[in-house]
């Protein structure tokens, strides 16, 4: 290298250690800066647990569609019928409690253009829950006979799922530290006590994935229950130890 370039080479490295003395503290000299704490050495890695079961209750809402030349009429006869269908889920077993109106609306149609004939509908939507799964197939034929104009769902779930996460949760953290103990194995070193965690899912972990099973294919009603997965993630750094 030309000895011109060496020199201006070794002026910008000089500039550049001044700036770096500089930013880190007037106080602090380049012998000192070799005391500096370095990051320690981690084996970072996800840990993962998948838990399946079948679903033990389900929510489905129902729609409630009136009208008629009149709006107070049409609006008593949507609370008539909305009467008639709680009556009748309260006496196929479903509590109060687990029977809700999700919205009530009245107002005007028109059938033609001009906005001349007019109608006056009142639609209300109930949410409803069944704790057990089984009856939901001929407790929707009573409510389509009582005047349901819609059903939607149904939304399957588990009475015990807050243990269910957690056991999932706690499981995620054993795989992570299975995975750690192999990677580092494989150098021949040995890990030490977490370093830190971070929780991936979200509390309400999500939409749930539904599977069919075999045994609800031969159950033989119009839905097929299958079986609800969770699946629970967790990123773990663990403290990588010399040999």
């Amino acid at each position: 290298m030309p000895r011109q370039r060496v020199k201006v080479f070794m002026k910008a490295t000089f500039l550049l250690l001044c700036l770096m003395a500089g930013a880190i503290g007037p106080e602090l000299s380049f012998g000192q800066m070799e005391t500096l704490p370095v990051p320690p050495a981690l084996v970072t890695v996800t840990g993962e647990y998948k838990a399946r079961f079948m679903p033990d209750q389900l929510t489905f809402s129902i729609g409630v569609h009136s009208e008629g030349e009149d709006l107070l009429k049409a609006k008593q006869e949507n609370a008539a019928s909305v009467r008639d269908i709680v009556d009748y889920l309260k006496q196929r077993g479903v509590e109060a409690k687990d029977i809700q109106t999700q919205y009530l609306s009245i107002g005007v149609r028109y059938q033609d253009p001009q906005q001349l004939q007019v109608r006056y509908v009142a639609d209300q939507q109930i949410q409803v829950m069944l704790r057990k799964v089984d009856g939901f197939d001929e407790i929707n034929t009573g409510l389509l006979q009582r005047g349901v104009t819609a059903i939607n769902g149904p939304n399957f779930g588990y009475s015990n799922a807050e243990s269910v996460k957690t056991e999932a949760r706690a499981k995620a953290v054993v795989d992570a530290r299975t995975k750690a103990q192999a990677l580092a194995g494989a150098l021949g070193q040995p890990i030490g006590p977490a370093y830190s965690i971070t929780d991936i899912d979200a509390p309400d972990y999500g939409p749930v994935a539904y599977r069919m099973s075999a045994s609800s294919m031969e159950s033989g009603p119009g839905i097929a229950t299958g079986e609800i997965e969770i699946v629970h993630r967790v990123n773990v750094a663990f403290y990588l130890f010399a040999k």
